[in-house]
């Protein structure tokens, strides 16, 4: 990375910084990473990578990758929340200078400074990066793979090392999420070979290059294979129908919503970057397609949202991959025109929001103090505003850049507000960490019909159905809505709402006098 500026050095440490620093300030807890982590525990613990439990039972929700990094990375940090999501930041952190790079490369390093800076500071990359779940796995290997699939058709000559290489990437992503990552990747690609019209003979036999199938193939396919062979065809069947299928076309646990919803997803997700995503905009079509990685991002973009807009279960995660492609668009196009009116507006909008903050936690202390026994310092949120402000003197005085970068940095520091203070003063409200003075020291613990998926990770064992022969010693986790099925007379140790749940977390203690 010869000749690469101060500036582009440093954004590029500190998106290091952002992804990878704090990854432990909130506990396991959230359904899904509370599942991913303890999956991946139990598998590294019993050596076993061809069979995905959660507590002792088979998980068919997710292929295994980044069971395989999480269990890399308990062998080296030992169990525990930066363990299980050290690795996503780093993945997050590569998808930015992945960004990066192609964008200097193809357009300038100006823009790749724009590019790395949208994706580091938008919400959900912030949220996204930081979770113990394979969505972060899925993004880097999807970007790796198009990136190099535009650098195949790029070339006059089309040379197949590029092919290869997305090939490889295509099969990492494919073992990171399944069968979604094929058609996030091949779609695109038709789209993009019809609209610039490569001949039948480039579409049809250029792709099937013996060694990029053998790749795919060999990394892609090779784990579901000794799947296959282990447990007769169930585990596949489960995953490739029930959880890909089924979940696409009918909506799963609750998730639904109207047409349109990925698209708010996208906007709210990539914010604040999203505000000006138009506002820089002036390349009609005919440009557009003399500059194929502007063209491939928008397709792309364009495919991730109309794809999940016709799924019936809809997720804000869903529409990440298309985030590496955003920043890209935003990049590319950032210099090409002077501040406008739009601009000012929605960035104006965005520093207000920002100034908004110190109030919004002053005028809330009470409440604060109801609820979490505290106080949140102002200075924390200060900051946030005092960016918010300077971005909009920076409005004043026309300068498009700094007032773009001071309103990301405004947001940035909102964020850590966020995953430092307030997630983390919420966290310590989740029943599970408040009931842990009950059973962190060795008691008999059982579970009773339904309990939350974050103890066995917390508790670091698996946690056994409650039968007749746990006797008296033994501590039950149970919810509220099946207490009442209890069949022994019982004592109650703790209770607590579930946050974000909509149950409530019981302990008891059987009284029974048989036992």
């Amino acid at each position: 990375m010869k000749g690469i500026s101060f500036w582009s050095w440093f954004l590029l440490v500190l998106s290091g910084i952002v992804f990878i620093a704090g990854q432990d300030f909130y506990s396991i807890y959230i359904l899904d990473e509370a599942k991913n982590a303890e999956a991946a525990r139990e598998m590294w613990e019993s050596g076993n990578w061809f069979n995905p439990t959660f507590n002792g039972q088979a998980r068919y929700d997710k292929p295994p990758l980044h069971y395989f990094f999480m269990g890399a990375a308990y062998s080296i940090f030992g169990v525990g929340e930066f363990s299980a999501r050290i690795f996503s930041g780093i993945f997050g952190w590569l998808t930015g200078v992945m960004i990066f790079l192609k964008v200097r490369n193809r357009i300038d390093e100006k823009a790749a400074q724009v590019s790395i800076f949208s994706f580091m500071v938008s919400v959900q990359c912030l949220i996204q990066f930081r979770m113990a779940v394979p969505d972060p796995y899925l993004i880097f290997f999807l970007t790796a793979a198009c990136l190099e699939l535009e650098n195949y058709l790029f070339k006059l000559n089309h040379p197949l090392k590029y092919l290869r290489r997305a090939a490889l990437f295509l099969g990492l992503a494919f073992l990171a999420k399944g069968p979604v990552a094929v058609a996030l990747v091949v779609i695109p690609l038709l789209a993009y070979l019809m609209l610039q019209r490569y001949s039948h003979r480039l579409k049809l036999t250029r792709f099937f290059d013996p060694l990029a199938i053998i790749l795919f193939f060999g990394i892609g396919l090779s784990w579901y294979v000794g799947v296959y062979f282990l447990n007769s065809g169930e585990w596949l069947e489960e995953f490739f129908f029930t959880h890909n299928l089924n979940r696409y076309s009918s909506p799963m646990e609750g998730h639904r919503g109207p047409f349109y919803l990925p698209l708010v997803y996208c906007i709210l997700g990539f914010f604040p970057s999203s505000l000006i995503l138009f506002s820089s905009w002036r390349l009609r079509y005919y440009d557009i397609r003399r500059k194929p990685l502007i063209l491939w991002s928008i397709l792309y973009v364009a495919f991730v949202i109309l794809f999940f807009s016709f799924a019936s279960t809809k997720l804000p995660h869903y529409i990440a991959p298309a985030f590496p492609f955003l920043a890209i668009l935003i990049g590319s196009q950032f210099y090409t025109r002077p501040s406008n009116l739009f601009f000012n507006l929605v960035t104006t909008i965005g520093a207000l929001l920002l100034l908004v903050l110190p109030f919004a936690v002053f005028f809330t202390q009470d409440y604060q103090r109801s609820y979490f026994g505290e106080i949140f310092p102002l200075v924390w949120v200060i900051f946030p505003a005092l960016f918010g402000l300077i971005s909009i003197f920076f409005v004043l005085q026309k300068v498009k850049s700094l007032a773009y970068f001071s309103l990301g940095l405004g947001f940035f520091g909102l964020a850590v507000w966020l995953m430092g203070q307030l997630l983390h003063a919420i966290d310590v409200q989740n029943p599970v960490i408040r009931s842990k003075v009950y059973w962190e020291n060795g008691p008999r613990l059982y579970y009773w019909k339904k309990m939350n998926p974050a103890f066995p990770f917390q508790a670091r064992r698996i946690i056994p159905a409650w039968n007749e022969s746990a006797g008296n010693e033994a501590l039950v986790i149970t919810d509220r809505k099946v207490l009442d099925s209890f069949p022994y007379p019982y004592e109650v140790v703790f209770q607590g709402k579930d946050i974000f749940e909509g149950t409530e977390t019981i302990l008891i203690r059987p009284k029974s006098p048989g036992f």
